[in-house]
């Protein structure tokens, strides 16, 4: 498989259709491009979720994002999680495929996306960036 990778700061741009100075702004901005809201949880307690607005200038640049970057980048088959048309059940069959394997555990990480550190995210993107 070909890797797509993105060769100058020139290229982020080109890919978004967007200015340096107009970038700047939406990410300045990207705060109000959000809303709160909190669902209950089965426990009784409350979940805070953020959710994007679709008009908002931030939706578009992450749709782009994911339309022209992010789709190429391959998953192992074992990634569920967070992807269309996949629940924890295509995760759990291959591991309930048998008859000796009928039980299994299931985890709710806590406050799970916010575990995932900037610096991780920059290593994970460097494969893909020339620079």
């Amino acid at each position: 498989m070909d890797t797509f990778k993105i060769q100058s700061k020139e290229s982020w741009l080109n890919l978004l259709c967007v200015t340096e100075k107009d970038l700047k702004k939406i990410i300045d901005n990207k705060a109000n491009s959000y809303s709160k809201h909190e669902i209950s949880k089965s426990s009784g307690n409350l979940r805070t979720i953020y959710c994007i607005d679709n008009s908002s200038e931030i939706y578009a640049l992450q749709n782009k994002l994911k339309k022209m970057f992010f789709i190429n980048i391959f998953l192992p088959e074992c990634v569920c999680g967070f992807r269309k048309n996949y629940s924890y059940i295509d995760f759990l069959i291959p591991h309930t495929s048998t008859k000796n394997n009928q039980l299994y555990l299931r985890l709710d990480i806590k406050n799970f996306f916010e575990s995932i550190a900037v610096d991780l995210f920059r290593k994970f993107l460097k494969y893909y960036i020339d620079k």
